[in-house]
């Protein structure tokens, strides 16, 4: 499992982003660094650590061609001509166009090769797309750069405008691109950008979190994988008469009974049964005005 975030910047402009960088600790220890197309983001590495190789992650340059090919279809799905059917089943399976053959089913790999023996108009940019793709199985530097200045020099004219990003972008980032091959093919920022896709769904589920309540989740909010091992491994002990372990109504761990924040309760025959528990880092972010005088009830809503 991949390390969690340990910090969050509210921007991702030069001056912020140099600043933390400068005081990292161990800075002129890094020797690679794993980045996006972001000009501000290469600025920075230079001046806070010019002795780190900076690498553009492959998933960023490969999106580029995707999109490219996207827009293919986009445009020839709105195209005069085209039946209502035909728009219809484009839609429905876009996804075949932007995944490599080998992710394909038996299923989808004949409805590919259908659209691209009918459709001249998407046959070519999904060739165009997949010889982009191919780059990336050269095992030297050498042989990648050399299939790389091929696939610029050979882009169809009738082409060129619609893969024109992408021609612009490997031009600009050759060397980081490159740089991939030549640490080894092993660098990746593909666990910074999962993290980043579960903080911007996060975010827009909370329809108007603040920075720092953003910060906070992603920092030290409770870890799916921490979860679920807490679980297991309460439910592995034996289940004694009286349940040792409550379940958190927000995170879903299991706690100690004892070690919890409980807030409703009730009696059956003098027996105490809790109806809801809160873990304790999770009743962290709980204080009493939140609870009334008798714990029935929340007088506010979180």
């Amino acid at each position: 499992m991949a390390d969690p975030p340990f910090e969050l910047l509210p921007t991702r402009w030069e001056k912020p982003v140099t600043n933390f960088l400068l005081n990292l600790r161990g800075r002129e220890k890094v020797e690679v660094v794993t980045t996006d197309m972001w000009k501000p983001y290469r600025k920075a590495v230079k001046i806070a650590m010019p002795q780190a190789v900076l690498v553009v992650d492959k998933w960023h340059v490969m999106r580029m061609a995707n999109d490219a090919m996207e827009t293919a279809r986009r445009v020839y799905q709105g195209g005069q001509g085209i039946s209502k059917e035909t728009r219809k089943q484009l839609k429905k399976g876009w996804s075949i166009f932007l995944k490599r053959p080998y992710q394909l089913s038996p299923k989808q790999l004949l409805d590919l090769d259908g659209w691209l023996k009918n459709t001249p108009e998407l046959a070519g940019a999904y060739e165009c797309k997949e010889q982009f793709m191919d780059i990336w199985k050269a095992r030297t530097a050498t042989n990648a750069l050399a299939r790389l200045n091929h696939w610029r020099d050979n882009i169809p004219p009738h082409l060129y405008r619609l893969f024109k990003p992408v021609v612009t972008a490997t031009t600009n980032w050759e060397a980081e691109i490159m740089a991939y091959f030549t640490t080894g093919r092993q660098w990746t920022n593909a666990a910074t950008e999962a993290r980043n896709r579960v903080v911007k769904m996060t975010n827009r589920i909370g329809a108007g979190y603040s920075f720092n309540a953003i910060r906070a989740r992603a920092l030290f909010g409770k870890r799916p994988g921490r979860v679920a091992k807490e679980k297991k491994d309460a439910q592995a002990e034996p289940a004694p008469a009286s349940p040792r372990y409550l379940e958190c109504v927000s995170c879903k761990a299991l706690v100690p009974r004892g070690d919890h924040w409980k807030y409703d309760e009730y009696y059956v025959d003098g027996h105490v049964f809790e109806v809801a528990a809160l873990c304790a880092d999770c009743a962290r972010f709980n204080t009493e005005e939140w609870f009334g005088a008798e714990g029935h009830s929340t007088p506010k809503s979180e």
